[in-house]
């Protein structure tokens, strides 16, 4: 046995200033590389979640029309003056008996049995133009009394025929001319998706990559200038 034995301390060297700046500036790096790839996969999921939501829209249409000779979902007109129902699918029970509108009239009669379809991914909480309405879909139906809300705008297209003052009804399903609904008016910061989303007359769904249309037709809608909405919408899509 070896007397006097020594013993070695060893001390951890720490890191200096330049290894954490080096460090920082590789994670700094990192981060801003998957940033953006994040976001463009969320803005992607979105887009997808959309177009998802306007195909079952649009099957569910055609299914309506066709049980009933072409006539579409009739609505409310948008002139009535009355805007934080325009995109309600069922009036409130004090209003001609809570009747169901529009794409209501497809979840009423058994088209879609899920309201999920009717909100759109960028809306969180309330639509717009409904600040005063509770937006929800109750499980397995809404109350009998609820008023509810739809994220995308129905009724584009330009030829529709007036029944009464009160009422509305579109022509016939023709072809993809036929603009149903988009998502560009109701959903707050479309814009930012770069674009938008529209249904067309034959069920298909077309992406237009016009973020500026997008922002601008929002702001056309605080000027209730539907006409030129749909016009602009409709030339984008075509």
């Amino acid at each position: 046995m070896q007397k006097g034995a020594k013993y070695r301390t060893t001390l951890s060297r720490g890191f200096s200033l330049v290894e954490l700046v080096v460090a920082l500036g590789v994670g700094l790096t990192v981060l801003g590389l998957v940033f953006p790839a994040l976001s463009e996969a969320r803005t992607l999921a979105v887009r997808s979640v959309t177009q998802s939501n306007l195909r079952q829209i649009g099957v569910a249409t055609h299914a309506f029309a066709q049980a009933r000779t072409g006539e579409l979902p009739s609505s409310l007109p948008a002139d009535i003056g009355r805007y934080r129902w325009l995109n309600l699918v069922r009036l409130p029970k004090d209003e001609q008996d809570a009747r169901w509108d529009g794409f209501g009239l497809l979840y009423s009669n058994g088209y879609t049995d899920t309201g999920e379809i009717f909100h759109a991914p960028t809306v969180e909480g309330e639509p717009t133009w409904t600040h005063d309405i509770s937006y929800r879909w109750a499980t397995p139906r809404p109350d009998e009394f609820e008023p509810l809300a739809c994220s995308y705008d129905y009724c584009g297209d330009l030829r529709w025929e007036s029944e009464s003052s009160s009422r509305r009804r579109l022509r016939r399903i023709d072809d993809r001319r036929l603009i149903l609904a988009t998502d560009a008016i109701r959903c707050p910061d479309i814009g930012g998706l770069g674009g938008f989303s529209v249904l067309r007359g034959d069920a298909s769904v077309l992406w237009c990559d016009r973020p500026v249309l997008a922002t601008q037709a929002g702001m056309l809608a605080e000027d209730d200038s539907f006409p030129a909405i749909w016009r602009a919408i409709a030339d984008a899509a075509h």
